[in-house]
């Protein structure tokens, strides 16, 4: 069995679009032994995270900070148990300063989203007076419905741009991907200012791989877009939209956001797997 030892060497932990990742080492400090089960440690820190001013009593909240402690666990590995056995004040109390640190900047910056969790379907029809078009036409065009798809909700589809069709075509043909939709407007509005502005993104995508269900947001942008503000926004909007859902614990799988550059769907070729390794 592993054991602490006299020192604890220091992490940083950094939160970004929702993600918490650790980071290189910042000294050490000396330890204190103790023998404390790893179970008891998580929901001391879990309640830690709780007290923390700003964050809200809620079930969404609750959920969202099991998974921030998790992921400091992790970032221990195997010997988790014994340095949180030994450090546990001394965790507890960065983790709440940096929950607390990232709470003030998100308030003073980001959209938020309330605890109500609403379900709807995509089940409004769709009417189009574009040509009709099989899908797979070596050539887009702008004009044209595609149809002939295998998963999409809908038996049509159209498109703004080459790279929006192509990612519907590497979608369409995963094995993993059970349905997916082109999204229009107001079918999974996200707002992404603080003045109550909306936006759709492209996609939506259900897969599921070794029994764990993932539904994706997807977003294409062409490659000089990208980086622009409005778009960042958007991704962090999303991203928080998507975090907001996951730690409601109302959810059929994990939500994530995708943001597809032209050279991420180019450079894919065709394969649903590239592009998600691709894309931010």
């Amino acid at each position: 069995m592993l054991e602490a030892e006299d020192t604890l060497t220091r992490t940083v932990l950094k939160a970004k679009d929702g993600v918490i990742k650790v980071q290189k080492a910042e000294g050490s400090v000396q330890a204190l032994f103790l023998d404390t089960p790893l179970e008891s440690s998580r929901s001391a820190l879990i309640a830690h995270v709780m007290k923390t001013p700003g964050v809200k009593q809620q079930r969404n909240e609750l959920n969202a900070a099991g998974a921030i402690v998790d992921v400091v666990i992790n970032a221990m590995g195997d010997a988790a148990a014994e340095n949180l056995s030994a450090y546990l004040e001394r965790a507890a109390k960065r983790l709440s300063a940096e929950v607390s640190a990232q709470l003030k900047e998100y308030v003073s910056r980001s959209v938020t989203f309330g605890e109500e969790v609403r379900f709807t379907s995509l089940s409004r029809s769709r009417s189009v007076k574009r040509k009709h078009e099989p899908e797979h036409e070596d050539t887009f065009q702008r004009a044209f419905a595609y149809n002939g798809w295998q998963k999409n909700v809908y038996e049509y589809a159209w498109f703004d741009s080459s790279p929006e069709y192509k990612a519907a075509g590497a979608i369409d043909t995963d094995a993993n991907v059970i349905v997916w939709a082109r999204l229009h407007h107001n079918d999974i509005p996200i707002t992404w200012t603080q003045e109550g502005r909306k936006y759709n993104p492209d996609f939506v995508v259900i897969e599921e791989i070794g029994g764990e269900r993932t539904c994706w947001l997807v977003e294409t942008k062409m490659n000089k877009e990208v980086t622009s503000a409005e778009v960042q926004a958007k991704k962090k909007a999303a991203r928080t939209w998507a975090n907001t859902i996951n730690h409601s614990g109302k959810a059929n799988g994990r939500w994530q956001y995708l943001l597809l550059s032209e050279d991420d769907v180019n450079d894919a070729a065709g394969s649903w797997a590239q592009m998600k390794g691709f894309g931010q």
